[in-house]
């Protein structure tokens, strides 16, 4: 069970070792020389059955998807949102930190979703920890810096939640 995103447990040098170790590591696609068409076949049927609330068959593909290629982000996340879909949280946290991983911790959103899971648990600490960590990941596009601006905003709110004026 998951209790803590991985940025309040190691260092930043820490966390790119592991993100290096991860994602030098073959998957089991390249060495059972399963083609990236199928993969994608699969990833498909996932997200359309995820489209259609097919939560149980969904879920089914993606794990399979995570186990065959470990290495790719949109797997992790797409299991990571039918776990977080279906109240597995702790379960949507561990797949989100899979996903940070698997990008070297490049992209705030999944430690953005993290803190969604967290605070859904009553973990507010924790959930704080994420969206801290995810204010500061990320390049600085567009999209990763609205990413860090909701997560700021996210901080300042559950902060602020049950102070009196």
């Amino acid at each position: 069970m998951t209790t803590s995103p991985a940025s309040a447990q190691f260092t930043s040098e820490q966390l790119a070792q592991i993100s290096v170790d991860f994602l030098s590591t073959p998957s089991l696609a390249e060495l059972s020389d399963l083609g990236s068409e199928r993969l994608e076949a699969l990833y498909l049927l996932g997200h359309s059955l995820y489209i259609m609330g097919e939560y149980e068959d969904a879920l089914t593909a993606f794990k399979a998807l995570c186990v065959y290629e470990q290495r790719e982000a949109r797997f992790w996340l797409g299991l990571g949102a039918i776990y977080q879909a279906t109240n597995k949280l702790s379960q949507a946290v561990d797949a989100y930190l899979m996903c940070s991983i698997s990008q070297g911790f490049s992209d705030p959103y999944p430690m953005l979703l993290s803190g969604q899971c967290l605070l859904k648990q009553l973990n507010k600490p924790m959930a704080l920890a994420a969206w801290t960590a995810a204010s500061e990941m990320g390049g600085e596009g567009p999209t990763h810096t609205a990413i860090r601006e909701r997560a700021k905003n996210l901080i300042a709110a559950a902060q602020n939640y049950g102070t009196t004026s």
